[in-house]
């Protein structure tokens, strides 16, 4: 195998003459150009800058025509220095009858994407070879550009006010009928706060140490995969698999947490219970990652290749503060946690799937008399707050008085774009570090 790179960069510049000519002969087509489309997508430096000109045009008002476009060239100096009235011709020339300008432009960006992509694999090569920097720091840096590439020029976001209107009212619909916009928690009264972990949705579960957060987090996990058969991936940068399974048999065996840990004075029956729930969960569409420093950057990649291998309905992530930043970042902690956060906000809008991150609260809460948790509280960082969705703090007064309210932990719903704010009572089972419904449920 060679170790050299002889690639030629794909490009069409035939192609891109076409357009430039059509959209110079025909401006009103210069609105069917997709988003994300530029002079960067042009591989021949001369059609670049007559599409600077011909948008520095439209800026100024008025409708890129050919005289127009050469006025401009010439006013900035670029026109002989693109060949001058040849060049122009050219892609004069070049339009032909029936061309289809978003067609054209489709490819032409395809081309860019291509070479960008060959580029940063070029790039992240060279920097390898050369041994001048950590691999990981270098491949992390690859695959924050290759993920941005995925994105970039994505029109799935642009929608007319009539499709929009029609998938709201479908939404509104559901809600009528009792069904959820989003996928249910497996407690019918958060689920009538958040109504649902909805799609593209950003939701922080935020708590202080003790109080519940993976442990409510993994139920939610649990209930979403063997309930619904949602497909979930849990990011779990704090505890190991084992750990997790452990809670996750515990619960739903019903056999004391400690003694599944320890692996002494289990009985046969709770063998018994342990061996029929691990057929049970057998199935269970929950995928569990617990290798430590993950990225936002790696949990995108991973989150993109689940969904193409096997789906991908929701993501847990225990917890935000113990997330990588990027390579090289000199930022300090809280400008950091503010980048994680808004690219975690970012990766459920791309992927279309809720991701609910868990967070720490700061020791303000203990400070207080009044120990129930506030927005303010959220530690490093509060962006945290403003790019979530919702906000979901957990609160369980028995952790400061063993007198109050004795075995319920309090979910308080402080945030929520989509709906009303509230607290749903539920019931914490410690034996199993579990949650579970309390009946009556009720919001208040």
């Amino acid at each position: 195998m060679s170790d050299r790179l002889n690639l030629e960069f794909p490009a069409n510049t035939e192609m891109e003459k076409a357009l430039i000519g059509g959209l110079l002969a025909d401006p009103d087509r210069w609105a069917d150009l997709p988003p994300g489309f530029g002079a960067h997508c042009f591989w021949r430096e001369a059609n670049a800058v007559m599409f600077s000109a011909a948008m520095r045009v439209i800026a100024a008002g008025a409708k890129p025509t050919f005289l127009l476009v050469e006025e401009e060239l010439r006013r900035t100096n670029d026109f002989d220095r693109i060949g001058g009235l040849p060049t122009v011709v050219e892609a004069m020339e070049s339009t032909f009858h029936g061309y289809d300008v978003a067609r054209y432009a489709d490819q032409i960006f395809k081309h860019h994407i291509r070479r960008e992509g060959m580029r940063v694999v070029s790039t992240c090569r060279e920097t390898l070879a050369a041994a001048a920097d950590e691999p990981s720091e270098v491949l992390e840096t690859a695959i924050s550009e290759l993920l941005n590439l995925l994105t970039r020029g994505s029109s799935d976001s642009v929608r007319s006010l009539a499709e929009s209107m029609f998938e709201t009212i479908s939404a509104i619909c559901k809600r009528r009928g009792g069904e959820l916009d989003g996928i249910s928690t497996g407690f019918s009264a958060l689920d009538d706060v958040l109504g649902g972990l909805g799609a593209g949705r950003m939701i922080i579960l935020a708590g202080r140490p003790s109080m519940g957060k993976t442990a409510l987090a993994l139920t939610m996990a649990v209930n979403a995969a063997k309930l619904l058969m949602s497909r979930v991936l849990f990011v779990s940068q704090e505890m190991g698999h084992r750990e997790l399974t452990s809670r996750v048999l515990s619960s739903e065996a019903d056999v004391n947490g400690h003694k599944i840990q320890e692996g002494v004075n289990l009985t046969n029956y709770d063998m018994r219970m342990i061996q029929e729930a691990s057929e049970r969960l057998a199935s269970t569409t929950l995928t569990i990652d617990d290798t430590a420093g993950r990225s936002v950057a790696q949990i995108e990649a991973l989150a993109r290749r689940q969904r193409s291998t096997q789906g991908l309905d929701a993501i847990f992530v225990d917890y935000v503060q113990l997330l990588e930043a990027d390579p090289g970042s000199r930022a300090n902690r809280q400008e950091t946690v503010s980048k994680i956060s808004r690219a975690l906000k970012r990766t459920a809008m791309s992927l279309q799937v809720p991701v609910i991150v868990l967070s720490q609260l700061n020791r303000a809460v203990e400070q207080r008399e009044d120990k129930r948790p506030l927005m303010s509280d959220l530690r490093e960082s509060g962006s945290l707050e403003q790019d979530a969705d919702q906000v979901v703090l957990i609160h369980r007064p028995e952790y400061y008085d063993p007198n109050d309210q004795p075995g319920i932990t309090n979910v308080i719903v402080a945030k929520n774009r989509h709906g009303a704010t509230g607290t749903v009572s539920l019931a914490f089972m410690k034996h199993t570090t579990t949650f579970k419904s309390l009946q009556p449920e009720g919001v208040y």
